[in-house]
């Protein structure tokens, strides 16, 4: 029964991340640490006339030890 309450867990804090990104992207605020989310150094993006490609890798590292760290403390 873990597996499925923990994906609640999970499931529920990613929608409050994304809840109060939004929020304050539309309220104008200053720049602050989630607006570098994406724009890390090793986010690799690719651009040419006819052809875009972006891989975060950096961000896609970060969001996963967050979410392990997260993991490792509802576990405890």
């Amino acid at each position: 029964m873990f597996p499925a309450k923990a994906l609640i867990v999970v499931a529920g804090l990613v929608l409050a991340v994304g809840v109060v990104w939004w929020r304050y992207e539309r309220s104008g605020g200053p720049g602050g640490a989630l607006t570098c989310l994406g724009r890390l150094p090793g986010d690799n993006r690719i651009e040419a006339a006819h052809f875009r490609f972006y891989f975060p890798l950096t961000s896609c590292l970060l969001a996963s030890i967050v979410v392990t760290v997260l993991v490792w403390l509802i576990r405890r």
